[in-house]
């Protein structure tokens, strides 16, 4: 049913809600490296006329018309529907777009990939897909931290077969709300597939890294590793202080794998 090939999608926001995009930017570029570090092959659905980093070699760059509508500026339910309809609908595009007969992984574009994930759908084409288990938290500094349950934080964290996917011959005839359920959220896909008989595996390593802590994310996201361990934090919670304590790696160590430049 799948063909051995991976491809990475990267929804892109509009920049125009983006008040720090040359930071964005940047972070796109690492993200990019990461992919193309990991040989899958890449697509980019953005808004034309997007400033955009240069694209790795062979990769697609999917251009929308889509119309600008500023996200609310409140977290609560009706930001939530915003982001998943937005990122839903370029992430469709794509998939519209480039056909993918392989497996598919939607990539937020601050967040890196293990380089063995591509191994994964080589060697199991027919196989429904995987989530990521165990993922490591990255904000930029010497430490990462391993975290378990990571596609519970992390939307950078499920491989899925392609045709166990909403992909419609336009997108025209997408439905909305699997749109927003399938590819605008990474909270249910795993479940809804567990239902149908085709139940996701965990990854048998760490598969991500989630870029944390910094003011660009459209989601909420996790505290910075300083925070985690502070002082403070260390009396009033010892025993999961000491439990992240053990969970940290040194970055040094992962750069290669997940092509963190």
């Amino acid at each position: 049913m799948g063909d051995g090939s991976l491809t990475f999608v990267v929804p892109v926001r509009d920049s125009r809600g983006v008040p720090a995009w040359d930071a964005v930017k940047q972070m796109m570029a690492r993200t990019l490296g990461s992919l193309h570090n990991a040989g899958g092959h890449i697509v980019v659905a953005a808004n034309r006329g997007t400033d955009l980093p240069e694209l790795p070699p062979g990769a697609d760059l999917v251009q929308l018309d889509f119309e600008y509508t500023p996200l609310p500026d409140v977290e609560g339910p009706a930001r939530l529907a915003a982001v998943r309809r937005d990122k839903g609908l370029r992430v469709a595009s794509g998939l519209v777009a480039t056909r993918p007969q392989g497996h598919v992984m939607v990539v937020d574009y601050d967040d890196f990939v293990s380089s063995r994930l591509a191994g994964l759908a080589r060697a199991k084409p027919d196989a429904p897909g995987w989530f990521v288990d165990e993922g490591y938290l990255y904000d930029g500094g010497p430490l990462v931290m391993l975290r378990k349950g990571f596609d519970r934080v992390c939307g950078t964290s499920l491989i899925v077969r392609a045709d166990l996917l909403p992909i419609q011959r336009s997108l025209g005839e997408a439905d909305l709300e699997q749109v927003d359920r399938a590819l605008g959220s990474h909270m249910y896909i795993w479940g809804d597939l567990y239902g149908r008989g085709t139940p996701l595996e965990p990854t048998p390593f760490p598969g991500a890294v989630y870029r944390i802590g910094h003011a660009e994310s459209t989601s909420p996201t996790q505290p910075r590793i300083g925070r985690r361990l502070s002082p403070r934090r260390a009396i009033r919670h010892p025993r999961s202080w000491f439990q992240e304590v053990g969970r940290l790696r040194r970055s040094r160590s992962i750069r290669q794998e997940f092509g963190i430049a």
